[in-house]
């Protein structure tokens, strides 16, 4: 798995990489990006009957990027947005109230908890091993 902020320079240097470890019978996976969102101050007050599952407005140019690099990439790209965008918002809390992120770019424990699974699914050799 490789996690990164991809530039449209890097897409050609990525796509070798895919070929070449698919010489090696080799799965590789780029981990999209991801943003949760403008100011989630508001969360912290609501009460844990009402902070499961919680959405918020974010940046709509992260999707467009998002899509471009699914295009290029294609199954060896996982996005991040496939789990948590709904109805123009992104989710940011899982089942349990807990945030999926601190700081709204990088995963919290419980982020990769509640994503990993989902994420995981995605890939080939996951699938094969359960």
């Amino acid at each position: 798995f490789i996690a990164s902020n991809y530039h449209e320079e890097d897409f050609s240097l990525l796509k070798n990489l895919i070929n070449i470890t698919k010489i090696n019978d080799i799965e590789l996976y780029f981990i999209g990006y991801k943003n949760f969102g403008y100011n989630i101050n508001w969360f912290k007050r609501l009460s844990s009957d009402n902070n499961k599952y919680c959405f918020n407005s974010f940046d709509k140019s992260f999707l467009a990027v998002d899509e471009k690099y699914k295009h290029i990439l294609g199954k060896n790209y996982i996005s991040y947005y496939d789990y948590i965008h709904k109805n123009d918002k992104v989710q940011f809390s899982d089942g349990n109230g807990n945030l999926l992120s601190f700081d709204r770019l990088h995963l919290s424990k419980a982020g990769a908890i509640y994503l990993g699974p989902l994420m995981m699914s995605q890939c080939e050799f996951y699938n094969l091993q359960n």
